[in-house]
C-alpha cells in the first residue's frame, strides 16, 4: 500500500480482516483491541489519516469501514464480467447462439484488459 505508514497499514489490514470475518465493520474499541497501538487517541489519529487518504470511511458513530483499493475493485469488476460471460454462454439457447457467444467473447475481451 502506497503512502501509508506501518501503523496505518496494520490498522487497515485489521479493519479489512474484521469485516471479512464478522460481516460488519469494527468499532473503534475493536480496532484498539486488534491493533498494536496502545492509546485510543493514537488509534483515532491513524484511522483519521486513513479516512483522509481515502482508505477508510466512517459508517456511523465509532464504526469504520475499509474501502476496496482500485486493484480490488478492478478484480471485482473483472470477476463480474467473467461471470456474466459464462452465464451468457450457458444460456445462449435462450437467445441466438451466435449473439450469446459474440457477447460472451466481447465481455471476456473487456475483462482481459483489466
Amino acid at each position: 500500500m502506497e503512502g501509508i505508514t506501518n501503523h496505518q497499514a496494520n490498522v487497515l489490514q485489521f479493519i479489512k480482516s474484521f469485516q471479512e470475518w464478522n460481516g460488519r465493520s469494527p468499532m473503534i474499541k475493536e480496532i484498539i483491541a486488534g491493533s498494536d497501538i496502545i492509546h485510543e487517541s493514537q488509534v483515532r489519529a491513524v484511522v483519521h489519516s486513513l479516512i483522509t487518504k481515502g482508505y477508510v470511511i466512517k459508517e456511523s458513530r465509532g464504526v469504520y469501514a475499509a474501502l476496496p483499493t482500485e486493484a480490488e475493485q478492478r478484480m471485482d469488476d473483472k470477476e463480474a464480467l467473467e461471470h456474466l460471460a459464462d452465464t451468457l454462454t450457458s444460456r445462449s439457447h435462450l437467445i441466438t447462439e451466435r449473439a450469446g457467444n459474440n457477447m460472451a467473447a466481447f465481455l471476456r475481451q473487456i475483462a482481459g484488459r483489466m
